[in-house]
């Protein structure tokens, strides 16, 4: 998927799915940046996306390492990361709802990407 692509199906789907569990997601400005990042987040083991030319040492040590579509698509490293988003949002944003946003902005990009040719390994999502 392209960056437009996830960015869209990432604010649609987190949209609906937090509008479900009583999340307006446009009501709070600072969840915006969140759901934009998050959904480029899973490509950053790619060193020709946007987010892997931001991180690029980041993005091109995980591509050498583990390739794409591996360990940056996994359950493990999506509990790993929610459970860091968790931590620095108690600690400094306690008022918004930045864990369950970013786990609902990993499910969106779990559907979106459902039909990959190939299945991640680590208990992928």
């Amino acid at each position: 998927m392209t960056a437009p692509n996830l960015i869209a199906g990432g604010f649609t789907f987190t949209g609906i799915f937090a509008s479900i569990i009583g999340i307006n997601i446009l009501s709070d400005y600072r969840l915006l940046p969140i759901i934009f990042f998050a959904a480029l987040l899973p490509d950053i083991d790619h060193p020709k996306s946007i987010i892997g030319r931001l991180f690029l040492p980041i993005s091109r040590a995980i591509n050498r390492r583990f390739g794409h579509r591996t360990i940056t698509h996994s359950l493990i490293v999506w509990i790993l990361l929610t459970a860091f988003v968790s931590a620095f949002q108690s600690a400094y944003f306690p008022s918004i709802k930045a864990t369950e946003v970013f786990c609902l902005i990993r499910i969106s990009f779990a559907i979106g990407h459902g039909n990959a040719t190939r299945d991640p390994p680590f208990l992928s999502i």
